[in-house]
């Protein structure tokens, strides 16, 4: 947790750290879909391979090469895989968020 915490610190004083946080375990999540009206509540569905999301960090970059930069010092790169994903501009709401 130091090495993480080590990051986000360094992340958050070079004003790219939007948020991060880590996630309860898969066995805790529930998934939720509203079916002819009627809400349905069930347990998460296990991915492939059983992988799991554990946690994100939501960090801002100028670029897909400092995205990769950063994901290569998340901890959890040396044993797992860390997942690049940029956010979709919502139109008439990211608009007035910055």
């Amino acid at each position: 947790m130091a090495e993480h915490a080590a990051l986000i610190t360094q992340l958050a004083d070079d004003g790219r750290l939007i948020h991060c946080s880590p996630l309860t375990e898969p066995g805790d999540a529930l998934t939720v879909a509203v079916r002819d009206g009627a809400v349905e509540i069930g347990p998460e569905p296990v991915a492939d391979g059983g992988s799991h999301l554990a946690g994100y960090y939501l960090v801002r970059c100028r670029s897909r090469q400092e995205a990769i930069d950063i994901a290569a010092r998340i901890p959890d790169a040396r044993s797992h895989h860390v997942v690049i994903r940029a956010l979709m501009p919502l139109a008439g709401v990211n608009d007035t968020v910055s």
